[in-house]
């Protein structure tokens, strides 16, 4: 293997009398970048290169991350973020349930969740209306909504993380049928889907895209502890208002068909 020197190949006779002594120790000095040739291969690898591409690949990798988390919290409009919020949570949630209806046992997880305890059993229709619709506007349009709003990871506000663990959840209760009024069939798990769980992840989305302007805080990654407050700030918007208003009003209607489920005034 020959070793050269930048432009300045080493053991070459005769080069360097071509040029001044100062210019070609200039030349020298300017291109000092190692390679390796090698002589049986006929490929050269730039060391200090590879490492400056390694690196350079990594920080575009976190500053497009950064980037598209501030995007998300601060850029896109209100239809935009509910749009691709909308989108992306319920993908994760097919792919979730049909991934635990295959591999999970039935009922895995039948009466082992914290809201089985909280909302306890149905007496009547208005105190079981008011204890679903107040526990899913407790957890979606406060905790959710408004609390994780103030915090973001590279970028992404914590609300969009909580959706997304939320509806993963609700995945795997729907794959494994571990509600505490099991679905008979497929069917009506599907239907059952299609009155109430939509509509409340549907809620959820409008009124966790509303308050994405609250971010205060944000971590640099998900494996790191070093936190920094948001300078910018600024009001809801029109649109932001009227979203979350529609998320609690359709959070009503789906706890509303739900009692009714329960009780079997709905099939």
């Amino acid at each position: 293997m020959s070793l050269t020197i930048g432009a300045c190949p080493v053991g070459v006779r005769g080069f360097k009398s071509h040029l001044p002594h100062h210019l070609s120790q200039r030349r020298c000095s300017i291109n000092s970048l190692v390679q390796i040739q090698g002589e049986h291969q006929g490929t050269t690898h730039t060391l200090w290169g590879k490492h400056l591409s390694d690196w350079t690949r990594e920080s575009s990798i976190r500053e497009a991350s950064m980037r598209l988390g501030t995007a998300w919290a601060t850029k896109f409009i209100y239809h935009e973020r509910f749009v691709f919020l909308w989108l992306v949570s319920f993908t994760l949630f097919f792919v979730v349930w049909v991934l635990s209806y295959l591999l999970l046992p039935e009922g895995v997880l039948r009466g082992r969740l914290l809201s089985a305890s909280l909302l306890g059993k149905d007496v009547n229709f208005l105190d079981t209306f008011v204890r679903i619709f107040a526990f899913n506007f407790l957890i979606g349009g406060v905790l959710v909504s408004i609390v994780c709003n103030f915090f973001r990871v590279a970028g992404l506000p914590l609300s969009y993380a909580a959706i997304w663990g939320q509806i993963s959840l609700f995945g795997i209760l729907k794959g494994t049928n571990s509600f505490l009024y099991p679905y008979p069939t497929m069917l009506d798990s599907v239907m059952g889907f299609l009155r109430t769980g939509l509509w409340e992840f549907t809620a959820y989305i409008l009124m966790a895209s509303a308050f994405v302007s609250l971010g205060r805080y944000e971590q640099k990654s998900w494996l790191s502890f070093e936190t920094t407050r948001i300078p910018e700030s600024r009001s809801l918007s029109p649109g932001e208002k009227r979203g979350y208003l529609l998320g609690v009003v359709i959070l009503f209607a789906s706890a509303a068909t739900e009692t009714l489920a329960i009780f079997g005034i709905l099939p």
